[in-house]
């Protein structure tokens, strides 16, 4: 459901960063010559440029995630959940449980 976030961040990352660098690196940087001596050429570059996309790609998405979430929300959106899933369960299921290892609802707030 929340792929608005993530569908502008998977662009950024790869086809605003990753690919015009792998391209750089791998045939600008050196005049278009491919040498085995050059370090960042070649498919070395590819793999650098692509990779440095996928760092942006997880460093965009973490803060997404730790600064935009509201954890709160979020908590009181799995406590709900949490109870329809309980008040769902057929009465058999919640005695096979065996009692010693159930949680109350309560105690997560």
């Amino acid at each position: 459901g929340r792929q608005w976030i993530t569908v502008p961040i998977v662009i950024v990352s790869y086809w605003i960063v990753g690919v015009p660098l792998a391209y750089y690196i791998s045939f600008i940087r050196n005049g278009g010559v491919v040498d085995g001596d050059s370090y960042f050429c070649g498919i070395r570059g590819i793999v650098a440029g692509v990779a440095a996309g996928t760092w942006v790609h997880f460093f965009l998405l973490w803060g997404k995630v730790s600064w935009a979430t509201d954890w709160d929300q979020e908590t009181r959106r799995t406590c709900k959940q949490l109870e329809l899933e309980c008040e769902r369960l057929p009465q058999t299921a919640r005695s096979n449980s065996g009692g010693d290892d159930t949680i109350e609802v309560d105690e997560i707030r």
